[in-house]
C-alpha cells in the first residue's frame, strides 16, 4: 500500500514538474516568436491595451517584408498601424535615402558607407536580405521621397529616424515635408538631441521625439530645454524602471518606448502607463 502511495506521489511529482516545463517553454517561445502578433490577443490588457495604444511600425513592419523598403510601409499600413518608422542617411551628393545601417553592407548587394556613395550609385543597388525577401528580387533601396510618397498613397503617417544630419539636409528634409504637405503629421525622431532642437527651430509644427537608452542625467537636462518633445526609452533597458517612467510623467514628460516586441515588456510598460510603442511584431 505504501509502495503503491509512493508510485502515485512520484507520477504526480513528475506530471507537476512536465507541465511547468511545458508552461516556461511555451512563455519562452510566445515571447521569442518572430510572428506577428495583434494586440488584441495580449492578456490581461485586450480590451483597454486596443483602443488605447499608438503603435508604430518599426522599420516598417519589418516581420512581413524587408526592413526599411516600401514594401514593408505598405505591410505597416495594411496591418493596421497608425505610423511607420524608417532610417534616413544623406548620400554624398546630399540626397536622403532610407537605411538603418550607416554603410549599404548589411541589406544590400553593394559595399561602402552612405557618406561616400551618391544617391545614383545607392539607386543601382539591390536589397538582399529580410523577411519574405524571395518575393522582391529587384528591390531597391528607397529615397526618403519614395518613402514618402509610398506613406502618402497608403494613408500611414511617417516616423523618420535621422542618424545624421547636415544642416542643408535638415533644410531640405523640412522642405520636402512641407511641399507634400506633410509637416503636421510626420513625426521625426533621433538620438541626437542638437539635430533635433534645430530642426524644431524651423518647423515648431513638427511632432518630435528624442529617442534615448537609458534614461540619465544628460536626458533629463536635455528634456528641460524642450519641454515639448516626446522621450521616446528603451523599453527592454533595465535601467527605465517604473521608479524612472513615474517620475518623467510626474514632470509632464510625454512618453514612448522602442522597440517591444515581447508580450510580457508590453505589459509591463502599458501598466506603467505608456501608450506610444514602436515594435517590429506587435500589431494593432
Amino acid at each position: 500500500m505504501k509502495q503503491k502511495r509512493t508510485r502515485k506521489q512520484l507520477l504526480r511529482l513528475l506530471c507537476i514538474i512536465f507541465l511547468a516545463a511545458l508552461a516556461v517553454g511555451g512563455f519562452a517561445w510566445w515571447n521569442a516568436s518572430p510572428a506577428p502578433l495583434p494586440v488584441a490577443q495580449l492578456r490581461p490588457f485586450t480590451r483597454q491595451a486596443g483602443r488605447s495604444v499608438f503603435l508604430s511600425a518599426h522599420r516598417g513592419f519589418s516581420a512581413m517584408a524587408p526592413e526599411n523598403s516600401v514594401p514593408a510601409v505598405w505591410a505597416a499600413a495594411r496591418a493596421g498601424f497608425p505610423a511607420s518608422e524608417f532610417d534616413i542617411y544623406e548620400s554624398a551628393d546630399g540626397v536622403w535615402v532610407v537605411m538603418h545601417d550607416d554603410t549599404v553592407d548589411r541589406t544590400t548587394n553593394g559595399t561602402g558607407r552612405i557618406a561616400d556613395l551618391t544617391a545614383a550609385e545607392i539607386a543601382r543597388l539591390r536589397i538582399n536580405t529580410g523577411t519574405r525577401i524571395e518575393r522582391y528580387p529587384d528591390l531597391g533601396v528607397p529615397t526618403l521621397e519614395e518613402m514618402l510618397d509610398a506613406c502618402q498613397a497608403a494613408g500611414i503617417r511617417p516616423e523618420i529616424e535621422i542618424k545624421a544630419a547636415s544642416d542643408a539636409g535638415l533644410a531640405a528634409l523640412t522642405e520636402m515635408l512641407r511641399a507634400k504637405d506633410m509637416l503636421p503629421g510626420a513625426i521625426v525622431i533621433s538620438f541626437d538631441h542638437a539635430t533635433l532642437e534645430r530642426l524644431a527651430a524651423g518647423a515648431p509644427e513638427l511632432e518630435i521625439w528624442y529617442l534615448c537608452g537609458a534614461v540619465d542625467a544628460t536626458v533629463r537636462e536635455n528634456l528641460t530645454r524642450t519641454p515639448q518633445f516626446r522621450l521616446a526609452f528603451d523599453g527592454n533597458n533595465a535601467a527605465n524602471t517604473g521608479k524612472v517612467v513615474r517620475a518623467l510623467q510626474k514632470g509632464g514628460t510625454k512618453l514612448a518606448v522602442w522597440t517591444i516586441d515581447a508580450p510580457v515588456m508590453f505589459w509591463l510598460r502599458w501598466a506603467q502607463g505608456v501608450r506610444y510603442f514602436t515594435s517590429n511584431r506587435i500589431r494593432p
